[in-house]
């Protein structure tokens, strides 16, 4: 597919775009396989529609096309418009009409002057996403906190979400949008252009009753409503029982790169390593197996190596001790909830590191760096475990470990009932989201 083409199906018109029965779903949203909470989220989404209707073919719209192609399995294209050229699954030949692409979505001249291509940039990006918006019968924005100015500021998601939620209205597409949430959205450009997005939207449910609260503030006369996070939806392997009472209890603790929140080290996130690290030290002390690990490859593998390290350190002493320090990295959604589900206690800081151990049975004690952390803890009664960082100690830590594993019983219960009552409030969610999408012009 090439823009040209992309162009001429926009001046034909809407109305041929999939084959009888199929319905093209643009699947948005800034997800990557090394973040496995967004992995986990699309791979419940596109589960549970598909179990609904089997015509539906999703079409990734995401900021690494390649990657969604080799982790999902579908066709992927660059949310930002900055590039021309559909990425397929590896076992599907592509070869980009290199013509085309030359035609519509060159780059820009590099001589421009910076100001000029600040201007220039959004205008070709924006008629890249509206050529793309005429080949997808429907828009589904899945999950996560897209409505966010945090990473590049309000001309990057906050741009990207309006541009494609225009684009398809003007192709009079539908536009769903999905268990999604307001996270870091500090700019007031960045808040205008999110909720000018969702006042394009045909189907609004958030993940949380924060953001309907902010968009109805931002003056939405239906600001949607509130539904779990998708994740708990997430269609799981065949898992291992949970573990047998036994005479030395696991901890799972995954710790959280620095990036998620602050864009430089300050004093904050070295006291809450040092927290994290003095946690797992009196838990060892105490007899207790400490597992390392993490639930974002790329950003916190390497800070569970770095607690390992100084953990090492702060047992130099005991050389007993210092040998059972250890790190089991994971590097797929189903590695990290098998992981979660065979420990007797999670102790993490990510959201999706939360969710995922909820969803695998564990109990969970979570550390809250951002509100969206105490909200799911607080969504599933759960508050009482469950530390704001500001608020957060070693001791503190630790006796919440502590009180986990001695109510550990009535804890999986009670998670296991949560489980149950969130799948269903999504169930209804999915049935709604497909009655919305039969509606679109392949549907």
């Amino acid at each position: 597919m090439c823009a040209r083409h992309a162009a001429d199906g926009h001046r034909a018109g809407d109305g041929a775009v999939s084959k009888a029965g199929v319905i093209r779903v643009g699947l948005f949203g800034p997800y990557h396989s090394n973040n496995l909470g967004d992995t986990a989220t699309q791979m419940a989404v596109m589960a549970n529609l598909k179990r609904r209707h089997t015509g539906i073919e999703f079409i990734g719209i995401c900021f690494d096309p390649p990657d969604a192609a080799r982790t999902h399995g579908i066709s992927a294209f660059q949310m930002s418009g900055t590039e021309w050229r559909i990425h397929e699954p590896p076992s599907v030949a592509f070869e980009p009409d290199k013509a085309g692409a030359s035609a519509n979505a060159s780059s820009l001249p590099r001589w421009l002057p910076y100001k000029v291509y600040r201007l220039v940039n959004p205008l070709r990006q924006s008629w890249n996403i509206l050529c793309f918006a005429g080949k997808i019968d429907a828009l589904l924005i899945s999950g996560g906190g897209q409505l966010c100015d945090f990473w590049g500021g309000p001309w990057a998601r906050p741009f990207e979400l309006l541009a494609w939620t225009a684009a398809c209205r003007l192709r009079r597409k539908r536009v769903v949008v999905f268990a999604t949430a307001a996270d870091n959205l500090t700019t007031r450009i960045g808040r205008v252009m999110c909720f000018l997005a969702m006042r394009l939207s045909h189907y609004t449910v958030y993940r949380d009753e924060y953001t309907v609260q902010a968009a109805r503030a931002a003056g939405l006369s239906q600001p949607g409503h509130a539904c779990p996070d998708a994740a708990f939806s997430l269609p799981l392997p065949p898992l291992a029982p949970p573990p047998p009472a036994r005479r030395v209890p696991v901890v799972l603790a995954c710790p959280i790169s620095k990036s998620a929140w602050l864009r430089t080290i300050d004093a904050t996130y070295e006291s809450y390593l040092d927290e994290f690290v003095d946690t797992c030290a009196q838990l060892m002390a105490d007899g207790i197996i400490v597992q390392l690990s993490n639930s974002q490859v790329k950003m916190d593998t390497p800070v569970a190596q770095k607690v390992a390290e100084r953990l090492r350190q702060r047992l130099a002493g005991d050389p007993a001790l210092c040998e059972r320090v250890q790190v089991t990295p994971t590097r797929t959604v189903n590695e990290f909830v098998a992981l979660a589900s065979q420990a007797d206690v999670v102790l993490a800081s990510r959201l999706h590191g939360v969710i995922l151990s909820l969803v695998a049975g564990t109990p969970v004690v979570g550390i809250a760096y951002i509100r969206k952390v105490s909200q799911v803890m607080a969504d599933a009664n759960l508050s009482g475990h469950c530390l704001e960082l500001h608020g957060s100690s070693a001791q503190r830590l630790t006796a919440m470990v502590h009180a986990a594993l001695d109510n550990q019983a009535a804890l999986r219960d009670h998670i296991s009932a949560i489980n149950l009552k969130f799948r269903a409030a999504l169930e209804r969610e999915y049935e709604a989201v497909v009655r919305v999408l039969a509606d679109a012009p392949g549907g």
